[in-house]
């Protein structure tokens, strides 16, 4: 133990201190690059945290051993007048600093920091849990779903528990711009705490998501140094980027600080450009062996969805008669329908009312009213106990594909032959697979296709997505959702004279779905087009027009997607556009699969000329990675 020396002062034992720290060589450790969260960069390392508050010394982002000397010198001194102690302000540090170095604290002016100790045995923090709300297509910031940590105590119930989460602080709320101002980090993230009770409202009830919560195998050791770095992180921002030093990549740092055994920020830093997705880096805290057990909590939506099938006709009609106030709740308990069914057409008519109060489609007045008048003919049913139902748990969003996919295939093009790659980051399409997926989603970004034509010996950009997104949510008597999609990227637009150019798109259009039997997921929709480029006469066209499709899943590894479309350009350059298609995939395993794809275009000048057409067929190999 480094003891003082006789007539040494506290600076001089704080120089005893960094000299044992050198040998040691500790601003090399793991520990200490995780604690300041530092990362290799082309010279030495640099901090992923923005914020100057955060460091000590001036070096400190891009020096380790700089900062770490600096840290020492500071535990060791007095605060500052109107500061706070530095053992306060970086507590975790302060106590891997004291494991170290053997530091004895009757030697330092200030022994730790007794405001935060009180604090996390007042907390008495227990056990962690890794909690990811599914993905939420209508939200920018959530498309991708969002992960958070949950910190359980000895002394409350799991919904009393803490919720760590890092988010972008912003009021802006048109989605394009958020989007573009989090792809160029334009926004601070920070760290915040709130009741998990709060986290469960906004995710199950506000946006309709299903919740996974996945407990954590720390001990409680490991969880209150967990806690100690979140009380560093306080009021600390750093830049949020949106595909990769996001909400999901840096929880990971506090799962290492834990145990600094994890390697999980090293993992999703590679030195190129790297997209880090949610559900990727809930696979990668699976793969570590560290997930004990895992519990599925299904959003509002689920549950109507879920009652809805498993009620009769006449206790939907019933339902929806109360939900109205076409009938009072008093009419379940006269109606002649089962006791059991009387007991969840009001589970149905509450959930329900849940669901539009946490909208603001109904008052508060109107949801207690009621809400409460429900209960109460619920209370005075027989059979409640065989009423008693569980939404069933569907598969764990981790089990599903992968997010990277990579495509070899081959193809003809009004009898030229052609080979094809495809190469897309990012993340899922409706032909995927949908086990682990939102069914109907569609997320796409930088998806580029590339052909080799055999006769003409040429290479071409066939297609690049920038970003391709798709909602086709089904319609039914209870819960009523637009579908929708948006796209924008490179193209290849077939003409009347038989020439296939490119050209820059954007694509919009909004509709519904439904389901029906047989066929699967139906959806119309209204079409809206931009396009651009040097090919076109007048540099660019714009036009409106419709499509039609059915999603089918024919077996359960086989499914088909039919459609036809039909767009007249009527700005700029006019032309009229249609199109037909047929797609099939066929899942081989959990990541992989193959798919044919044929379409036929037709192009004229306007809707009364003669129509010239082309078709084409290509059958892929996809791979997910």
């Amino acid at each position: 133990m480094p003891g003082r020396l006789a007539g040494e002062s506290a600076p001089d034992y704080g120089e005893t201190l960094i000299r044992l720290a050198n040998e040691l060589r500790l601003h090399e450790d793991r520990g200490w690059h995780v604690l300041v969260h530092y990362k290799k960069a082309l010279r030495g390392h640099t901090s992923l945290i923005d914020d100057p508050k955060f460091f000590l010394s001036p070096a400190g982002r891009r020096d380790p051993r700089a900062e770490l000397e600096a840290t020492i010198r500071a535990f060791v001194s007095p605060a500052r007048e109107g500061e706070k102690h530095a053992a306060c302000r970086f507590i975790a540090r302060y106590h891997w600093l004291k494991e170290k170095l053997s530091i004895d604290e009757s030697l330092l002016a200030v022994k730790g920091c007794a405001e935060i100790e009180e604090n996390v045995n007042r907390i008495n923090p227990v056990s962690a849990t890794l909690v990811f709300p599914s993905s939420h297509i209508n939200s920018p910031a959530s498309m991708f779903g969002h992960t958070f940590i949950m910190i359980e105590t000895a002394n409350q119930s799991k919904l009393l528990a803490h919720a760590v989460n890092y988010t972008a602080v912003t009021r802006d709320t048109f989605g394009p711009l958020f989007s573009l101002k989090a792809i160029f980090g334009l926004y601070r993230g920070y760290f915040g705490i709130l009741p998990y009770y709060a986290k469960i409202q906004e995710y199950n009830d506000f946006d309709q998501r299903d919740i996974w919560e996945y407990r954590i195998g720390f001990t409680e050791a490991e969880v209150r140094r967990m806690l100690y770095h979140i009380y560093e992180l306080h009021d600390i921002y750093s830049d949020y980027y949106f595909f990769d030093e996001n909400c999901s990549y840096n929880l990971l740092f506090l799962l290492d600080v834990a145990r600094p055994g994890l390697t999980l920020s090293d993992e999703y830093y590679p030195p190129w450009f790297s997209w880090v997705i949610p559900l990727d880096t809930i696979r990668g805290v699976r793969r570590t062996g560290i997930i004990s057990s895992y519990d599925y909590r299904p959003s509002r939506v689920s549950t109507i969805r879920y009652l809805e099938s498993i009620l009769s006709e006449p206790g939907k009609d019933l339902a929806l008669e109360v939900i109205r106030k076409k009938k009072a709740p008093e009419a379940i308990a006269a109606s002649s329908l089962p006791s059991v069914e009387k007991v969840r057409v009001c589970d149905m008519v509450t959930e329900y009312v849940r669901y539009q109060y946490s909208r603001g489609d109904i008052t508060r007045g109107d949801y207690a009213e009621s809400f409460i008048k429900t209960l109460g003919v619920r209370s005075s049913l027989e059979n409640t106990e065989a009423a008693k139902y569980q939404v069933p748990v569907p598969p764990r969003p981790e089990d599903g594909h992968l997010s990277a996919r990579v495509a070899l295939g081959a193809g003809v093009r009004e009898r030229s032959p052609f080979q094809e790659v495809r190469l897309r980051p990012a993340y899922h399409t409706i032909m995927d697979n949908d086990e682990g997926y939102v069914e109907g989603s569609h997320i796409v970004f930088t998806d580029i296709t590339a052909r080799f034509y055999d006769k003409e010996k040429e290479f071409s950009l066939q297609r690049f997505d920038a970003i391709d997104i798709i909602s086709i949510t089904p319609n039914d008597r209870f819960i009523q959702s637009i579908s929708w999609k948006a796209g924008t990227g490179l193209r290849r637009r077939y003409f009347t004279d038989d020439e296939n150019r490119l050209l820059w798109f954007l694509n919009t259009a909004g509709g519904s779905a439904w389901k029906v039997p047989i066929l699967g997921l139906v959806y119309a929709m209204a079409e809206v087009e931009l396009e651009a480029g040097g090919a076109l006469e007048h540099n660019f066209t714009a036009g409106a027009g419709a499509s039609l499709g059915t999603l089918t899943k024919v077996t359960a590894r086989w499914k088909a997607h039919v459609g036809v479309k039909d767009v007249y350009y009527f700005l700029g350059e006019k032309q009229h556009e249609a199109s037909a298609f047929l797609a099939q995939r066929v899942r081989l395993g959990a990541n992989s699969s193959v798919m044919l794809e044929l379409k036929y275009t037709a192009a004229a000048e306007t809707a009364l000329d003669g129509r010239r057409g082309q078709g084409e067929a290509v059958l892929n190999g996809n791979l997910f990675f």
